[in-house]
């Protein structure tokens, strides 16, 4: 089963349908996962729809946990490998782990996708200088990827960053 998963997420993902479909909702993202030969995975998120720039960079491990496949989160030296430089410099033992943001996936039957989200109010992320916690929920088959992440204030529980709407919705284009 982690073979399939590692299939579908290495790639490059688009949301050109519906951010051209959904202008006020959606902007324009480009999501790329690049597999290591260490078994890592390093991405990056780029918003078209505002200059192009990247604006995520991370490291995740997938892992198998019994049915599921866990997938660690780690913060990565973004000056380093922005523009996917450097790439043979990552390694395990350098990383931040984040603490509380594992996403957990079940594989559906039913659908043939999995399925994943995190588990608990433990990953918090700054946006603005104010502690919010992430809640996200994902979906990944063969050729799509649809996710959202929104981040609710620690203090008011008030969401202040993320999707408002649906999932984003991207199909694989590499």
């Amino acid at each position: 089963m982690i073979d399939k998963f590692y299939e579908w997420i290495n790639g490059t993902f688009d949301n050109i349908d519906q951010a051209f479909t959904e202008p006020t909702l959606y902007s324009h993202v480009v999501l790329t996962h690049h597999l290591l030969s260490n078994g890592l995975i390093y991405g990056e998120q780029k918003n078209l729809s505002r200059e192009g720039r990247v604006y995520r960079q991370f490291i995740v491990i997938p892992t198998v946990d019994g049915d599921n496949i866990v997938v660690k989160n780690f913060d990565v030296d973004k000056k380093l490998h922005l523009g996917f430089n450097n790439l043979d410099q990552i390694i395990e033992e350098n990383l931040d782990y984040k603490e509380g943001c594992d996403t957990v996936f079940e594989f559906d039957t039913r659908l043939g996708e999995f399925n994943g989200r995190i588990q608990g109010c433990n990953c918090i992320v700054l946006f603005s200088s104010t502690e919010t916690f992430v809640k996200n929920n994902a979906r990944l088959g063969d050729g799509y990827y649809h996710v959202y992440d929104k981040g609710y204030s620690v203090r008011t529980k008030k969401q202040l960053w993320g999707s408002n709407a649906r999932h984003y919705q991207f199909k694989k284009i590499d």
